[in-house]
């Protein structure tokens, strides 16, 4: 559950959050492969900038960083979304608009309540990031602000980053002692009576991150 997998086009993006995000990169066309340090900004890292992750995505063309850790202080509770990329490229910069460099639409938000950030999905042209008690859904804007923060559930949260599927425009995924539908604006519970009370027994601290979900199409589930 530490590493984390994303792609914009066909360029592949990895991150371990105790490491550093990373890209996958051709070796000027020869077999092998091998990680490249994502960079912060122009001329400098991740590592540099003294910035780590708990979990890296891609939305359209751009990743997003959950859950940040910078300078030896953690923010369980930020996200930051890069500057979009070129088809197939990579972000130049996490670094939001300033004096440097006016272009950029990169930014970050902080979440406040709702705990830490567990993880996040796309949904048709939003973002939707989850926390342990809360969904936030970000929603692009096209201006400098890049994207307007909305929160949907002050209560609702993410047991592990692999517990959601969408299925047709709809997030299916596992919370405390529930299963959850999410449509982009409501929230509703899936489960009632014992099946209710089976997963609040078996979803808990140990398991959470071992919780995933899937979807089988054959038997429509």
């Amino acid at each position: 559950h530490l590493w984390s997998t994303c792609q914009i086009g066909a360029q592949v993006f990895m991150n371990h959050s105790e490491y550093y995000p990373m890209s996958w990169e051709d070796r000027d066309g020869a077999d092998d492969q091998f990680a490249k340090p994502l960079p912060w900004k122009p001329g400098q890292t991740w590592a540099y900038a003294n910035k780590r992750c708990k979990v890296l995505c891609a939305h359209k063309n751009f990743l997003w960083a959950l859950g940040i850790k910078e300078d030896g202080y953690t923010f369980s509770d930020k996200v930051h979304w890069s500057h979009p990329a070129e088809p197939n490229g990579i972000p130049y910069t996490w670094e939001p608009p300033g004096p440097d460099d006016l272009s950029s639409i990169a930014g970050y938000v902080t979440l406040g309540r709702g705990g830490a950030v567990v993880g996040g999905e796309s949904l048709r042209d939003s973002f939707v990031i989850y926390s342990d008690e809360a969904i936030n859904v970000m929603d692009f804007v096209g201006d400098a602000l890049g994207w307007r923060r909305r929160t949907v559930s002050s209560s609702a949260g993410l047991v592990g980053k692999e517990a959601v599927v969408e299925v047709n425009g709809i997030h299916y995924f596992i919370s405390r002692g529930d299963i959850l539908s999410f449509d982009g604006n409501t929230v509703q519970s899936l489960i009632h009576n014992r099946l209710k009370k089976r997963s609040a027994q078996s979803v808990n601290n140990e398991t959470r991150d071992r919780s995933w979900a899937a979807h089988n199409a054959v038997y429509n589930e």
